[in-house]
């Protein structure tokens, strides 16, 4: 199997990929690998523009619009990366603080904790 495989071209191991993904149970939202589905939808998209653009019986209009779906999935790419990054640092800004706070009298960290509190309900109501 192996072997069989090795021989294919990436354009024909995403085909196959699709096909065997078919068959397999579909995941919750909260098991899919975000990150994961938009690289091989890029990758797909960059085969695709791969086996257009020399092709002279495609339009330029539909190249195009590959050319421009590679971008946006860039874009989605960049902008999962960069959320990705600011969660993980308002985690250790989060920390930090609470770690300062366990320095401070009670009430104050009492009455941070409130206000911090109702601020997070309020965006619940937005």
């Amino acid at each position: 199997m192996k072997k069989m495989l090795s021989g294919l071209n990436v354009h024909e191991l995403l085909a196959l990929r699709l096909e065997i993904d078919a068959f397999l149970p579909s995941q919750s939202i909260m098991d899919m690998d975000l990150e994961s589905e938009l690289l091989l939808q890029y990758q797909q998209t960059k085969t695709l523009l791969a086996s257009i653009v020399d092709d002279d019986e495609t339009p330029a209009n539909q190249k195009a619009q590959v050319i421009n779906s590679c971008s946006s999935i860039l874009a989605q790419i960049t902008k999962s990366q960069t959320d990705l990054y600011n969660g993980e640092r308002l985690k250790i800004m989060e920390q930090a603080l609470i770690n300062a706070l366990k320095t401070v009298p009670t009430e104050v960290s009492d009455d941070f904790f409130v206000n911090y509190e109702r601020e997070i309900a309020g965006l619940g109501a937005k």
